[in-house]
């Protein structure tokens, strides 16, 4: 295996280990696997195909065989893409007239400061420049990862000023959740109502 790609796997095993016991167990498999978007139906047969004979995924050989389960379930599933689309529709329509105008104010600013002139109808700004937008909210990068993941549905690397607003919601969203040391909000794309997956036999 190169080494960038072994850095990558090490990289997607400490986001999946989010509790750092050294394995990822069904918890750690719902707030990971749950971002891929596939119905709880699918995570849950998924899980029960890559996990061992204790219950858990212990090793990067492992998550990377988990991995290619949720990409070939994704390949054969190109409804997804298209739900969460409808997700983020939904999420940036379901906006106040007041959280709008603000998060469009700071889409318009952004992309103003990177292009030197008021944003055109349509303009989008990369994920990247979101992202170090958004960081300035104290918001933990593999959080901000999830939600800026979740909001681009075609998976472009750009985002609209719908698809803005959603993620600058959504940010506020994870860092008033973790004032109140409540769970993480849902995101688009996600079973909101799947609390977990089902526990191994």
């Amino acid at each position: 295996i190169a080494a960038r790609e072994r850095i990558r796997a090490h990289e997607y095993w400490q986001l999946a280990d989010i509790d750092g016991d050294g394995v990822v167990g069904p918890q750690d498999a719902v707030a990971f696997f749950s971002q891929s978007g596939l119905p709880k139906k699918t995570l849950s047969s998924l899980w029960q195909a890559a996990r061992d004979s204790n219950g858990v995924v212990k090793d990067i050989a492992g998550l990377q065989n988990a991995l290619l389960l949720v990409a070939d379930a994704l390949e054969h599933s190109p409804s997804v893409n298209e739900a969460q689309a409808q997700a983020v529709s939904a999420l940036a329509a379901s906006l106040t007239l007041a959280q709008r105008s603000k998060y469009n104010s700071h889409f318009s600013k952004l992309l103003t400061k990177l292009t030197g002139s008021p944003p055109e109808p349509n303009a989008k700004v990369s994920a990247r420049e979101a992202a170090t937008y958004f960081a300035r909210a104290g918001l933990a990068a593999d959080s901000l990862q999830r939600v800026l993941t979740s909001v681009d549905a075609a998976g472009t690397g750009r985002l609209d000023e719908a698809s803005f607003a959603a993620a600058m919601h959504l940010v506020y969203a994870f860092l008033e959740a973790k004032r109140k040391g409540s769970p993480p909000p849902p995101l688009p794309g996600s079973d909101a109502r799947a609390a977990h997956l089902p526990a191994p036999a």
